[in-house]
């Protein structure tokens, strides 16, 4: 499958969990028995009500990075002044390294901002729900202007849209 076909091809793969703190880490690891520990390492991520500190998580991450890497980041920001931060730890990765965002779509978020409104509180709902949909919209786009690579997707389907996305930027000489 897809899934293990960067470890069939050698690849070193690692995975590092944090929100506030670090949760998980399993250093980047290959062969044969290397989609069993990274499986492993990915079950013990959970989700938390803790706001992610990306300038810690991703300065840890680029601390033990050497050589160039594609870096997968599943992520979400609640708020612009989280996002704020996420792109100023990024920017100095993309110098060296090629990240690859994972954003879970909102299905919920989308339908409540496309809602007609029926009562008098469905207008405000929906404008603040098309606020949160605009604010994230202008991060990919700053993301992307950077020359980070994006993907949004449905929970279910996030991740193996997101190794599709890899192999398609291996493939392409990208990584």
């Amino acid at each position: 499958s897809d899934r293990v076909a960067a470890l069939r091809e050698g690849d070193q793969v690692g995975l590092c969990a944090f929100d506030s703190r670090l949760r998980v880490q399993l250093p980047p690891v290959s062969g044969p028995r290397a989609f069993l520990a990274v499986r492993h390492a990915a079950s013990a991520v959970s989700c938390s009500e803790r706001e992610a500190n990306h300038v810690l998580g991703l300065s840890m991450i680029s601390a033990k990075l050497g050589q160039r890497a594609a870096l997968l980041i599943f992520t979400e920001f609640t708020d612009m002044a989280a996002a704020e931060l996420m792109l100023t730890a990024v920017a100095p990765l993309l110098h060296k390294h090629l990240l690859l965002f994972v954003m879970l779509k909102d299905a919920e978020l989308e339908a409540i901002a496309a809602r007609a409104p029926v009562e008098i509180d469905d207008i405000g709902r929906a404008a603040a729900a098309g606020a949160l949909l605009d604010e994230r919209r202008l991060v990919i786009a700053r993301l992307r202007r950077m020359g980070a690579e994006v993907v949004e997707a449905p929970a279910g389907e996030a991740g193996s849209i997101a190794i599709e996305r890899y192999l398609a930027l291996k493939q392409r000489g990208r990584i």
